[in-house]
């Protein structure tokens, strides 16, 4: 490669150093940035090839590190590859404490050709000398370290022209004596390795989201403690490829003043913590790095259109991929002019929330109809958690087709066949994908014959005050449910809510099917006694009456269940699915603890609960077949 050739790569590497920067650096020295932190006294937690002696008798220690990615070659494909890491270095003596600081090794393989592929292969060995330097009184000593980069080249698996590229970063060097702990093993480590890689006549393909014909290409890639993104924007010529999962085209905010070394961070956090920091604390962190005190120093000299910039920007945000809508959707987009469609009405308003119902909304994919109880296998290509590479391939079930403000379409799903997903229910949560992340599963009924499957949603709360004696008889059977984790249908949601009457209300408005109330209801009957009732609701008033909310009903402390049933229908909520399960008290008296009597019937009505509910899971199913 001519000088123009290699100034070209440097460029685009340079393009991308302040990712690579951030990567190299991340946990080095983390917020308050003292040595005395107990957050810095265990160090080196990113891309650690350690020496091979100490990560065969630890296994969650690694000493090689693997990248495989495919590139799509012109016809003279050329390869540049840098390999970038810490050095550790040991400081001893002067004013502060020992401490390990790191200085950065870089090694270069250049011109590499990838065509003809016997030979696309060139071998580096690395060797790092020892070297003991005392600069006015203070020690800094770095152990030796050896090791070896590969660089390969063979044919992807698939169909296509493709080219897997393969590098690899061993560390060699080997433990002469025995090495006392994982601090000084990390001396003769390689830390924080990442690989850019640029090429020349050939694109990289993305790993995250490959074009159609380069799928089975990207299947058959492995790497090992390294995830291969693409940097830079525009020509695809640029990997990173580093030990934290990223996104393709990754970027430091604009708005970054320096490093931190927390990049996961809100640097406007981490900045305003370094204000709380005393004097005395500041001056341990910048005698404990050269860097922690660059970051004091830097944070200290602020000035007030810094904090301002930091404070937040709008960014714009691209739809990704085709739209898939709902029939609300579709129905807009054929009467633009119709005064009920939801671009006539401001978000917030409630008519809104009403021209939607997940759990009946459905949506076309590829002339599938799709809603609760759709069958569908996962295809996460948006990586909006690390997460999401553990659900690739597997199969799921729709629980409902959600619109968000934006009209954005997005469909939450239950993963089959996971234990996670009974624990998610319970807690009435999902996992959501946009629909090109979903493939139907082809054993579905055809269009238009798909069962509408909503999943009944049922609140089991335990209410009374835990201050009067038996009246805390429903959070105490609340809390034994939510403890023994018993297993309940689907949709069920299980909470104590104590004297919270209002928040109670405010949470029936999300829409549930049922209510189970657990209380203390003195009925006349021995303590310990259990009954299930079906209370009456209170009906919302008409707009020409005076509404005539008892005092306690805007108590936010007040709770029974005619307050909640009351307050939830001034609020313009209703339920008609309500059901209570009484619990005789002995003593209401001020004191904590429930009597003898009343503990006893904890269990019994647990299991009655549990009953009640496969009652009302099914009489709701029941209803909703009409």
């Amino acid at each position: 490669m001519n000088a123009l050739g290699r100034a070209a790569v440097a460029d685009r590497f340079a393009a991308a150093r302040a990712v690579a920067d951030a990567v190299i650096y991340e946990g080095y020295v983390l917020y308050p940035y003292r040595a005395s932190a107990t957050k810095n006294r265990i160090r080196w937690q990113f891309g650690v090839l350690a020496p091979p002696e100490f990560a065969a008798a630890d296994d969650s220690e690694r000493s090689v590190a693997r990248t495989e990615c495919i590139v799509d070659p012109g016809r003279s494909p050329r390869l540049t590859v840098r390999v970038r890491f810490l050095h550790v270095q040991r400081r001893i003596g002067g004013a502060a404490e020992p401490w390990d600081e790191a200085v950065e090794e870089q090694i270069d393989i250049e011109d590499v050709a990838l065509l003809p592929l016997e030979r696309a292969h060139r071998e580096v060995q690395v060797h790092l000398d020892g070297s003991e330097v005392v600069t006015d009184g203070v020690l800094r000593r770095r152990e030796p370290i050896d090791g070896i980069v590969r660089v390969g080249a063979e044919s992807a698996q698939g169909s296509g022209a493709f080219v897997k590229v393969i590098v690899t970063v061993e560390n060699r060097s080997p433990c002469a004596e025995p090495v006392q702990g994982r601090a000084e093993a990390m001396r003769r480590s390689l830390v924080a390795v990442h690989m850019l890689l640029a090429v020349d006549d050939g694109r990289f393909v993305s790993l995250l989201d490959p074009p159609g014909d380069a799928v089975g290409a990207v299947q058959g890639c492995r790497s090992e403690g390294t995830h291969p993104v693409l940097v830079g924007d525009g020509v695809h010529d640029v990997i990173l490829s580093s030990p934290i999962i990223l996104y393709d085209h990754p970027a430091v905010a604009g708005e970054s003043e320096g490093d931190l070394f927390d990049a996961t961070e809100i640097d406007e956090i981490l900045a305003l913590r370094v204000l709380t920091l005393t004097d005395e604390e500041k001056a341990e962190a910048r005698g404990t790095d050269p860097r922690a005190a660059a970051i004091v120093d830097r944070i200290d000299g602020f000035t007030p259109d810094v904090w301002a910039r930091m404070h937040g920007t709008m960014r714009p945000i691209d739809r990704i991929g085709g739209s898939a809508g709902t029939a609300d959707d579709q129905r807009d987009d054929e009467d633009d002019d119709d005064d009920d469609t939801p671009e006539s009405v401001p978000w917030w308003e409630p008519a809104v929330d009403e021209m939607y119902d997940p759990f009946t909304d459905t949506l076309v994919m590829n002339g599938r109809t799709v809603g609760a109880g759709t069958a569908v296998v996962l295809h996460p290509s948006r990586r909006a958690d690390a997460h999401d590479m553990f659900l690739v391939g597997l199969t799921a079930t729709v629980t409902g087709v959600f619109t968000d403000v934006d009209r954005e379409v997005l469909v939450a799903v239950r993963v089959d066949d996971d234990p996670a997903s009974a624990e998610l229910a319970w807690q009435g949560r999902a996992l959501f994908f946009h629909p090109d992340e979903l493939e139907v599963v082809d054993d579905v009924a055809p269009p238009g014959e798909q069962p509408r499957m909503r999943v009944p949603r049922v609140l089991v709360a335990g209410i009374g005050n835990v201050l009067l004696g038996d009246d805390g008889f429903g959070v105490e059977v609340a809390n034994r449910m939510l403890t023994m984790r018993m297993s309940m249908p689907e949709g069920v949601r299980v909470d104590e809510f104590g004297i919270r009457g209002i928040h109670l209300a405010y949470e029936l408005l999300d829409g549930y099917d049922a209510l189970v109330l657990i209380d203390a209801v003195p009925m006349g009957e021995p303590p310990g006694t259990l009954v299930v009732m079906q209370p009456d609701a209170p009906g919302r008033p008409a707009d020409d009456e005076e509404e005539d909310i008892p005092e306690s009903g805007l108590d936010a402390h007040s709770m029974n269940p005619d307050v909640v049933l009351g307050v939830l229908a001034h609020l313009g909520g209703a339920i008609e699915n309500v059901y209570v399960i009484g619990c005789q008290p002995a003593d209401l008296d001020e004191g904590m603890g429930l009597s003898p009597s009343v503990a006893a019937a904890i269990d019994p009505a647990v299991e009655l609960c549990s009953q009640l509910l496969d009652e009302v899971v099914a009489l709701v199913e029941k209803e909703s077949e009409r």
